[in-house]
C-alpha cells in the first residue's frame, strides 16, 4: 500500500514536469532559429549601375515591422535608384530594372575644393566662370548632380585638389565636357 502511494505522487508530477519539458523545449527552438539575412552594401554604390553579388555582404538580422523594406537578395539585370553607402541596409524599394541609355559618369577636378560635406552620394550643382567683357561671370552650369566618388590627392606632385566621380545625364556631360575643352574653372557647391 505504500507502494502504491508513491506511484501516485509522481504521477501527479510528471504531466506538468512533461509539459515543463516540452515548453522549454519549444522556448530553445525558437530561439536557436536562424535569423533572416539582408543585404548590406559592402562598397559605395552608385545608381545606375548593374548589380553584383560581390558589392554586398549577407548579415542575419531581427529587423521586426521594418523586414519587409530592406532587401534580403536582388535579381540579375537589376540596379539601384539612389546611393547606398557602404554599411547601409539596401532598401526594397531602391531596386528596379537596369534603364539604359541616359546616365553617365564623368571624373572632374573642380578648380577649387568644394566644401567638406561633398562625399559620395552628395548632390552638388556645377557652376562655371566665364570672362565677359573683363568681368568674372559665373554661370550655374549643371543644376544637380550625384557625387559617386571622390579620389583624394595621392603622390609627391599630386593636385591639393580631389578628383570627384559625377552621374550626369548625357546632356549634362555634353556641357560639362565643352567646359572642360575650354579650360573654364569648374566649381563645385553642394545643394543638399
Amino acid at each position: 500500500m505504500v507502494v502504491k502511494l508513491h506511484r501516485n505522487r509522481w504521477r501527479k508530477f510528471a504531466l506538468p514536469a512533461g509539459l515543463a519539458a516540452a515548453g522549454l523545449a519549444l522556448l530553445m527552438m525558437g530561439l536557436l532559429k536562424p535569423l533572416p539575412t539582408y543585404l548590406v552594401a559592402s562598397e559605395d554604390l552608385a545608381p545606375g549601375q548593374p548589380l553584383t553579388a560581390g558589392q554586398f555582404t549577407e548579415v542575419e538580422l531581427d529587423l521586426g515591422s521594418l523586414a519587409p523594406s530592406y532587401a534580403a537578395s536582388f535579381q540579375p539585370g537589376q540596379m539601384l535608384s539612389e546611393f547606398v553607402a557602404a554599411g547601409e541596409l539596401v532598401p526594397l524599394r531602391l531596386l528596379e530594372p537596369i534603364r539604359t541609355g541616359n546616365q553617365t559618369l564623368l571624373r572632374i577636378t573642380p578648380a577649387a575644393q568644394p566644401a567638406a560635406s561633398v562625399r559620395p552620394g552628395s548632390s552638388v550643382a556645377i557652376w562655371l566662370v566665364a570672362e565677359i567683357d573683363e568681368q568674372s561671370q559665373p554661370t550655374l552650369l549643371v543644376p544637380a548632380a550625384l557625387v559617386v566618388e571622390v579620389v583624394e590627392p595621392d603622390g609627391l606632385f599630386a593636385s591639393d585638389v580631389s578628383l570627384y566621380e559625377l552621374q550626369l545625364s548625357k546632356d549634362q556631360a555634353t556641357a560639362v565636357i565643352t567646359a572642360l575643352a575650354t579650360d573654364l574653372p569648374l566649381f563645385l557647391v553642394p545643394t543638399s
